[in-house]
């Protein structure tokens, strides 16, 4: 009995000197591959992108109250215009789908379903994809891995035209409500990937339900939106 209760103590040491090692080795695998630390990280996703490129935008409303095509040009002005300074972007509009590489477009339930996009992601979705089945609807490329406290972050460099959709399900024609909606998406199209969970800002997910149309900032290094993606455009472009 004494033998056999040795012998499941060393089997449960040996595992949990594996278990150890197996750690070790991920976090020490994590800072092997990553070029350099990052000071801060906002999201709930390991992935963030940048543009090293003009941005043009083309607008392409509906015949809604909140998405007619004017509506959507004012939510490209402002919402760009949100991040132009931090992140020394250039933006301009464009008057066709063809000469831009980001549309802001404004359609029906029906429509996002048939254009592929569930309506169930709620008000608003931009297409940022990557390693996709369809290689020619790819529009980021892999660039770097960084590390935030010995955890791997992939980062992206946006090279394909992006589309944000604002999906209508005709309820809400209020400009208070899409313009969030659209600073939020605009957002994920240059580079915010995922989520915060600080429901005062921005990029949490129920921006919907909060009307938040500024960024939060708490200068270099603070888990605030603006240091998580500008540190990557300061480094990268």
């Amino acid at each position: 009995m004494k033998k056999r209760i040795k012998k499941v103590g060393c089997i449960f040491l040996s595992a949990v000197i594996l278990l150890i090692f197996s750690v070790h080795s991920s976090a020490q695998e994590a800072m092997v591959y990553a070029s350099h630390s990052v000071s801060t990280w906002h999201s709930d996703d390991a992935i963030i992108g940048y543009w090293d490129r003009p941005i043009r935008v083309y607008c392409e409303g509906m015949s809604q109250n909140g998405l007619r095509t004017a509506n959507l040009q004012s939510y490209a002005t402002g919402g760009f215009s949100l991040w132009q300074s931090h992140l020394g972007i250039s933006v301009s509009q464009v008057s066709s789908w063809s000469a831009s590489n980001v549309v802001l477009r404004a359609v029906d339930t029906t429509t996002a379903s048939n254009l592929g996009v569930d309506p169930g992601v709620g008000h608003g979705y931009t297409r940022l994809l990557f390693d996709d089945d369809d290689s020619t609807e790819d529009n980021m490329t892999a660039v770097d891995i960084v590390s935030y406290r010995g955890t791997p972050k992939y980062v992206y460099e946006i090279y394909g035209s992006v589309v944000i959709y604002l999906i209508s399900n005709g309820v809400f024609t209020s400009t208070d409500f899409w313009q969030p909606i659209a600073f939020h998406e605009i957002s994920h199209a240059l580079g915010y990937y995922g989520h915060c969970f600080h429901q005062a800002h921005l990029m949490n997910a129920t921006i919907a339900d909060y009307g938040v149309e500024t960024l939060s900032n708490g200068g270099s290094g603070t888990d605030t939106e603006v240091p998580h993606l500008k540190q990557i455009y300061d480094y990268y472009t």
